[in-house]
């Protein structure tokens, strides 16, 4: 799902950003980022397996 390797990178981006950042709000503004696309990626995954649920469901 296209969805979910876009939130993977932009996840990642916002890492490095984190890992790289010394000012006290930007490291701040970056551990929200990462919380809002952990739940973001959360969300897409349940999709997902919601999804192969009900595909294998049907005969």
């Amino acid at each position: 799902m296209e969805s979910m390797r876009s939130t993977q990178s932009a996840l990642s981006r916002a890492y490095d950003g984190f890992n790289r950042a010394v000012d006290d709000e930007l490291i701040e503004s970056y551990v929200y980022e990462i919380n809002a696309l952990r739940h973001r990626y959360a969300y897409l995954l349940q999709q997902v397996r919601r999804l192969e649920a009900a595909q294998a469901c049907r005969p």
